[in-house]
């Protein structure tokens, strides 16, 4: 399977910061910290604090999540060859063009 997809590259990390009552988790670039990728906001009372760095943890580990489906893909691909089962690959290949909007 090719993908052609630009995202930003290498490790994603996250900082968290707290400001007037809110913590925010800034996502971004290992190598470019200045490049913002995504915010998490949590404002105290309304969103579990857990929760929030559970899902900026998430979209931090991004990159490698979708380097890990494509690798499973690659070795399910090779099974497939082998007269294994399909299913799976559809599940695989379901997510990784969820995740680089491939049609």
């Amino acid at each position: 399977m090719k993908t052609e997809f630009k995202h930003t590259k290498g490790n994603w990390i996250f900082k968290e910061w707290e400001q007037e009552g809110t913590n925010f988790y800034h996502i971004r670039s290992e190598k470019q910290f200045t490049d913002l990728i995504a915010t998490i906001h949590r404002w105290k009372g309304h969103i579990d604090k857990r929760e929030a760095l559970a899902n900026a943890k998430l979209i931090a580990a991004a990159p490698d999540l979708l380097n890990a489906l494509m690798a499973v893909y690659q070795d399910v691909e090779l099974q497939n060859a082998k007269g294994g089962s399909d299913e799976l690959n559809v599940l695989v290949q379901n997510a990784i063009n969820k995740a680089t909007n491939a049609k």
